[in-house]
């Protein structure tokens, strides 16, 4: 219940419950609920048969889920005789799939109402792919497509730029359940998701290591503070130049892109540990008068620091 006003969507992980009984839904909500249960061959934890994990999603079909995700390789079966909506996915958690299109085909041909692809991002030359492929997409086509792990995390973040219907995040306590997710605190205070929308120049800071979350942000704060429509967003790569390559030639609306560093081994320039408050202000009004040629007043970012 303590979501329902927060977020658009709210997925219920079914295979994480001790209980297998299917929870009842909150009588008013301003969100729509997402029904998982999910095997372990696409990274589950269900242990039961088939038919029962299939019983499972077709009793929150019952009770009123708004969607229910079925893995690609599952039928629609009963689940097509309920009002629910059907979100088809396939995760790709070892390896990058060598055909996306050939991907979402299957999952169109299988039926259903959406389509998720989540594959695992290992390069920059990945990602720039992943990326790439999704901007190709029609509108028309109901996605949520996305990177797993640590290089892939900027493609969740992104969701909104690629038209994605939703992203994942990891509610607030809780432990990721797909490699990259970040919490709903970083999404709602750090990169003040729900205040922007997707004509927003997006400012990327890209390393090797992730820059620091107050620093993110700060720079995000400063955005809203003088109205300016950005969004800064971390970007962990191994490849500088792809990614630079990629936001050339990108027809999102890219603002700029940053090199926090370093590429030679050790710790970033903007980790939280080492950055003191002054530092700290300094670096967020040189990157956000580089991005903007707006000179930030420091006491106004002074104000924000640990807010």
């Amino acid at each position: 219940n303590q979501y329902c006003n927060q977020v658009e969507f709210i997925e219920v992980r079914l295979d994480y419950l001790d209980d297998l009984a299917v929870p009842a839904l909150p009588c008013t909500s301003a969100a729509k609920f997402i029904a998982t249960c999910r095997p372990p061959r696409e990274g589950g934890l269900f242990r039961g048969t088939e038919s029962q994990r299939l019983s499972v999603l077709e009793s929150a079909a019952k009770v009123g889920f708004n969607w229910i995700d079925l893995e690609n390789d599952v039928p629609l079966t009963e689940l097509s005789a309920f009002s629910t909506q059907i979100i088809r996915s396939s995760h790709f958690f070892d390896s990058f799939p060598l055909e996306l299109s050939k991907v979402l085909d299957e999952l169109m041909e299988s039926g259903g109402n959406a389509f998720k692809i989540a594959a695992r991002i290992s390069t920059t030359s990945e990602l720039v792919k992943l990326l790439s492929w999704v901007e190709s997409l029609p509108t028309k086509i109901p996605r949520v497509v996305l990177g797993m792990g640590e290089l892939g995390q900027v493609s969740r973040i992104m969701g909104p730029f690629l038209r994605n219907l939703w992203t994942y995040v990891i509610e607030e306590g809780g432990s990721e359940v797909a490699p990259g997710q970040f919490s709903l605190d970083e999404a709602l205070r750090g990169f003040r998701v729900g205040r922007w929308d997707a004509s927003a120049g997006i400012f990327l800071l890209a390393g090797s290591r992730a820059p620091s979350p107050e620093l993110i942000r700060l720079l995000n704060v400063l955005f809203e503070h003088y109205g300016y429509a950005g969004v800064a967003l971390p970007c962990i790569v191994d490849d500088l130049s792809a990614i630079e390559e990629y936001v050339a030639r990108s027809e999102l609306p890219f603002g700029g892109i940053s090199d926090c560093g370093p590429f030679e081994g050790g710790t970033s320039v903007v980790t939280a540990e080492d950055l003191k408050q002054e530092m700290l202000v300094a670096r967020v009004t040189e990157q956000f008068l580089q991005w903007t040629d707006i000179d930030p007043d420091e006491d106004v970012i002074r104000g924000y620091v640990g807010g």
